[in-house]
């Protein structure tokens, strides 16, 4: 089986669960998911590598809504920051990781910068701290849920096998009740989101230090309620070949 994966931080990096799951279900692992990064970022970069590839099963770990990411045509003009998928891609590889027959961080774009920072030293932060004070988060929750609702459509019209996930509790989105009526929460995994498993065992699953909110315990019991999901699934509704 061919699994791609997108999403941010919590589902990047060594010992986080993407890579758990590429061990129980046996599969070739494309990961493109980077630190920062929001759902426009995520959702473009799936579109496009879709578009090219074809993949059995999409993972797609759903970010927070308030943090923003532009494309932009120079990136070398926001050398200064971190806060660009160039530096976000550079940090994916580690030396165990399997990077044959080719590193899937070839595959990501490096042309973005994200929103994520918090102050306005660098070029990014400045870039953004006028963006912050035009677009509210009211704005923000209507064009994530319109996202959503377009990224299904592309998924369902193409018979995409699916599955989202959220890194934490689903906002409930009760400005747009008419956007959220029409997003299948059917195609989210139902069981804990990745921040609860991390307050499992009187809280010894969180993580310490910068990385993924959960512990590497944590994000393996993740992956195998993921596998164990995905295996059993309806194959009518989600045909992975396996």
């Amino acid at each position: 089986m061919k699994l791609l994966v997108n999403g941010h931080c919590r589902s990047r990096g060594p010992g986080s669960w993407p890579y758990h799951l590429q061990k129980l279900l046996d599969c070739e692992l494309v990961n493109l998911s980077i630190s920062n990064s929001c759902s426009l970022w995520q959702i473009q970069t799936t579109i496009d590598e879709l578009s090219k590839r074809q993949y059995d099963l999409l993972i797609f770990m759903w970010c927070k809504i308030r943090f923003p990411s532009v494309k932009v045509h120079d990136i070398s003009r926001f050398s200064d920051s971190t806060f660009t998928s160039l530096w976000s891609s550079a940090q994916n590889d580690w030396p165990e990781k399997i990077v044959y027959p080719f590193n899937d961080q070839d595959l990501v774009d490096k042309n973005w910068i994200q929103g994520h920072v918090q102050n306005n030293q660098c070029s990014v932060g400045k870039f953004f701290e006028t963006y912050n004070q035009a677009v509210r988060f009211k704005v923000k929750t209507e064009t994530e849920l319109l996202r959503m609702i377009a990224l299904q459509s592309f998924l369902k019209c193409r018979k995409q096998p699916y599955l989202f996930l959220y890194a934490e509790a689903c906002p409930e989105y009760k400005d747009f009740p008419h956007l959220y009526s029409k997003i299948d929460w059917s195609a989210f995994h139902p069981g804990p989101n990745i921040r609860d498993i991390s307050k499992m065992h009187d809280g010894k699953w969180v993580a310490s230090g910068p990385g993924p909110i959960a512990s590497p315990e944590g994000h393996a019991y993740y992956a195998e309620l993921l596998a164990e999901y995905i295996k059993t699934k309806d194959p009518t509704y989600l045909t992975l070949g396996l």
